[in-house]
């Protein structure tokens, strides 16, 4: 979804600071976790999907005044959120960092799950069968959204 660029500040409680993967969460602890949007962006050397956080119980999106949106897991499968200063389609569009304009909206994701990004070897993707998500398969999530 997109909100307003006046809802900055992202909390959470999940695994964190930083981003964090199926497979790439060991080195994260779970805790509350509050920071504006830009620091839950991680730049890559090709624009992409970043910034994932796992494991999260709730989020907040929120302006100065704390008014927003507070999203919580409802089925107890937890959920990935990520929130960053652009749109999809500017990810899709640039080659580079410096392409990715500012944007008056911030974009939320809340998924169930993304899948891992492997490289367990040098240079090679080798992404592990249990951190794939198989289209075989229905996966299903619940969660409320309400005003902050």
């Amino acid at each position: 979804m997109h909100r307003p660029n006046s809802f900055s500040q992202l909390s959470f409680f999940g695994k964190g600071p930083h981003e964090t993967y199926i497979d790439r969460k060991n080195g994260a602890k779970l805790g509350i976790y509050t920071g504006q949007v830009e620091e839950f962006v991680h730049d890559y050397m090709r624009p992409q999907e970043n910034g994932n956080l796992t494991e999260v119980r709730w989020a907040e999106l929120t302006n100065s005044k704390g008014e927003g949106i507070r999203i919580e897991d409802l089925g107890g499968t937890l959920l990935n959120v990520s929130a960053w200063p652009y749109s999809q389609d500017d990810l899709n569009e640039a080659n580079h960092i410096h392409e990715l304009p500012k944007r008056d909206f911030v974009t939320f994701n809340i998924d169930l799950v993304q899948r891992g990004v492997g490289g367990d070897l040098p240079g090679m993707i080798n992404l592990h069968d249990a951190y794939i998500l198989h289209k075989d398969r229905e996966y299903r999530y619940s969660f409320t959204i309400n005003r902050k």
